[in-house]
């Protein structure tokens, strides 16, 4: 008690000059970002992988500092000095990749043509939501009551999207706005990279994230978009997608040119943010209650991108 009363009378308390984040920008390249929080500019000594840069930080602008950086899946520490007060920030180096293809896929509900693409596996309960609850009250009863193999892939042209879902039972009863409370597919996209951090990014969606669901209906299969700049709220029927029903087992498979998608040039180490739901329905009139999610941000915690996964074109 001494001691902690000691340190309240003679400690000094400053408040923060700078916030520190960083972010990948492509496969050599990690961004790191300074916000300089007063209204003088400020000087910084950031230190990243071994590498030192002074850098005059303006007031009240976020500064971004570019340090050459390979993916190595190692936890990455970024440091900045100012005014001899020492700035850390780490972040897991976590980026999953997106196949590039030689020649589009089949798209008939046979995942021919995905052949060269490694799944990404969504079969154990870290994916199930909402999360602490799903398992414990028996919703999620393990990898034959859901689960699935995710394929991401691209060409010049489109992006490819399969997911090959393990499913009990299949409910379809929804179309159109509604085709998200179901047994269905939901995805989004942060094609800018730019939700990366609560701080520097701006909440919610913004003019280049997209979000869309695929599911079969009453009226057939349906790609509806939710969020984009250029259709939301609309039934994309030139892109229709094919939802197949094997036994217990739902393939997806969906095409999205990259024109519907800010139209961005799908070039070898671009970067976005990903993420996807797998709604789970056991009862024609219940109400959907568990769902694996790759991340928070879509169904869990809000409309955020700031929780995506990064996915980077290989």
């Amino acid at each position: 008690q001494k001691a902690v009363a000691e340190a309240f009378r003679n400690g000094r308390y400053i408040m923060p000059e700078i916030y520190l984040a960083m972010n990948r920008k492509n496969a050599g390249e990690m961004n790191v970002f300074i916000k300089n929080k007063l209204n003088k500019d400020l000087r910084a000594a950031v230190q990243f992988n071994g590498m030192k840069k002074d850098v005059k930080l303006k007031a009240d602008v976020v500064t971004t500092v570019a340090f050459p950086c390979k993916m190595e899946g190692r936890k990455l520490t970024a440091t900045a000095a100012v005014n001899g007060v020492r700035y850390e920030t780490v972040k897991k180096d976590e980026i999953y990749g997106i196949t590039r293809l030689d020649k589009a896929p089949a798209m008939n509900g046979t995942l021919k043509g995905f052949e060269t693409v490694k799944p990404f596996l969504m079969n154990n309960r870290d994916f199930v939501q909402p999360i602490g609850d799903a398992e414990s009250h028996g919703l999620w009863k393990g990898v034959n009551d859901l689960s699935a193999k995710l394929y991401l892939a691209y060409d010049k042209d489109c992006f490819y999207l399969a997911a090959d879902v393990t499913d009990d039972v299949n409910i379809t009863r929804a179309s159109d706005v509604n085709i998200w409370n179901q047994d269905c597919i939901q995805f989004g996209f942060d094609m800018g990279n730019d939700a990366f951090d609560p701080v520097l990014s701006k909440p919610g969606y913004t003019e280049n994230d997209w979000e869309y669901c695929a599911a079969n209906t009453p009226k057939g299969p349906q790609l509806y978009c939710y969020t984009s700049k250029g259709h939301t709220a609309n039934i994309l029927q030139k892109w229709k997608p094919v939802v197949v029903r094997k036994g217990n087992r739902t393939i997806y498979e969906v095409r999205i040119p990259w024109s519907d998608l800010g139209n961005i040039k799908p070039a070898s180490g671009k970067m976005i943010g990903f993420n996807l739901v797998i709604f789970d329905l056991d009862a024609p009139k219940e109400q959907l209650n568990n769902w694996m999610e790759i991340s928070r941000g879509i169904a869990g915690g809000g409309k955020d991108p700031i929780q995506f996964k990064r996915f980077i074109l290989k």
